[in-house]
């Protein structure tokens, strides 16, 4: 599939819509979806090698430098056993007990 074919598709897959009677703005919104899908490519393009962030359960198996905090602010539910508690993984940032804390990190 060549160059423009492919951004026909992408503009046709996201395109802005505007019922006017006016010639033309179908034309300017054409260009400017135009502009933002080429501005989409070159983003991609440039960033293709960009280190992405480890997977949850990378970050969740690492076995190090997960700590239970205090929260202070509202409750949040607990990642394991879904009861309301008021601590948290400092890394993860989800709540957990600090009962349910070592079966989490190993599940």
């Amino acid at each position: 599939m060549g160059g423009v074919d492919r951004l026909d598709q992408n503009v046709g897959l996201y395109r802005c819509g505007i019922n006017s009677k006016k010639w033309w703005w179908p034309i300017l919104l054409y260009l400017i979806d135009m502009c933002v899908q080429q501005t989409w490519q070159l983003y991609r393009r440039l960033h293709e090698s960009a280190i992405f962030p480890k997977d949850q359960l990378a970050v969740r198996f690492d076995g190090n430098s997960h700590f239970i905090e205090k929260k202070t602010e509202k409750q949040a539910r607990c990642a394991s056993c879904g009861m309301k508690c008021r601590q948290r993984c400092i890394i993860c940032q989800v709540g957990v007990h600090d009962r349910c804390f070592a079966h989490f990190h190993s599940k």
